[in-house]
């Protein structure tokens, strides 16, 4: 008896959990979920990947669910032969008639209420037992997934193609409510929607060549660099190696012009010309720094950025 009654209680919780989780996936932001994953959330990571791939995770909880439906009557069942000691189909009737409402409120009605409400929090608490069970279930849903795949490619509807719109439309409505509650003023807003819209922009594009500003030799005399500092209208000089020419550091306008004695050689930091703007800008700002180096994959030097420039490159586009 406690084995069918475990059965009973297993396959009711798998499809609370089945319920639940295809309600919080369908509700959950995409916009949080992407935050999360920047954030470093390996939950929120394979989230994201699950709902931009909807034939596996819809085929993976249409498996649990199923499972789950037929474990129900064959635990009903076990428990009226082990309760009666003979299987009689009139009992099996009335106690599943008796289990009916007990299973749409806990396994239906009040898990999909629960993820609508909190899609964020439980998906949190949902997400490694979702990934465990779509493990579980790829036997089965390979072949679901790959037919709905190739009804995508007949039909002509990719999800790739709807993801982006999807998101900037809720990032639209997500600034709009905060708009309208008073939290941020329309060039904030502008602002936000730019940097998800070019925050992944390599820095590549954004950088300019050493040569196109002022610079100095580190062997200089302090009076003559402060004579460039001032012709060149800049807010860094940017300090090189006086044998073979790479950039060191740097000197800021303040630290230069109104300090009698050597001014402090600030490090300026190295990236990637892969890494996103977005990426480049946080660091600089974290480092403290308002020069970057922007090397290839060999290490070879390929321009610089500013961070100042960066900054502005971003309002303007507000």
């Amino acid at each position: 008896m406690i084995f069918a009654i475990l059965l009973f209680v297993s396959a009711a919780l798998l499809s609370a959990f089945c319920s639940g989780v295809e309600t919080g996936l369908y509700r959950v932001p995409r916009v949080r979920l992407v935050l999360d994953a920047v954030d470093g959330s390996r939950v929120a990571r394979g989230l994201l990947w699950l709902t931009n791939h909807p034939g596996l995770f819809v085929s993976t909880l249409l498996v649990g669910n199923t499972v789950a439906n037929y474990a129900v009557p064959v635990g009903v069942a076990w428990f009226v032969i082990e309760f009666f000691g003979y299987d009689d189909a009139r009992i099996n009737i009335v106690v599943s008639l008796l289990t009916t409402p007990v299973l749409f409120i806990f396994s239906e009605l009040l898990p999909k209420s629960l993820f609508h409400q909190m899609p964020n929090r439980l998906l949190r608490i949902a997400g490694w037992p979702l990934f465990a069970l779509t493990v579980l279930a790829l036997p089965l849903t390979w072949a679901l997934y790959f037919i709905s795949q190739w009804l995508q490619r007949i039909l002509g509807e990719e999800p790739l193609k709807v993801r982006p719109a999807l998101a900037r439309r809720e990032l639209r409505q997500v600034l709009a409510e905060g708009e309208q509650a008073g939290l941020l003023e329309p060039v904030q807003r502008d602002l936000v929607q730019n940097m998800f819209a070019y925050g992944s922009d390599p820095i590549s594009r954004y950088c300019m060549p050493l040569r196109g500003l002022r610079t100095v030799q580190i062997d200089l005399p302090i009076e003559e660099a402060k004579q460039i500092m001032l012709k060149s209208n800049q807010q860094i000089l940017p300090v090189l190696h006086s044998r073979d020419k790479r950039l060191v550091g740097y000197y800021e306008a303040t630290d230069l012009l109104y300090n009698t004695e050597r001014p402090k050689l600030r490090a300026a930091s190295t990236f990637e010309d892969t890494a996103g703007q977005i990426a480049v800008l946080n660091k600089m700002v974290s480092q403290d720094t308002k020069l970057g180096r922007i090397v290839n994959s060999t290490g070879q030097l390929v321009g610089v950025v500013l961070r100042d420039r960066l900054v502005a490159q971003m309002i303007q586009r507000a």
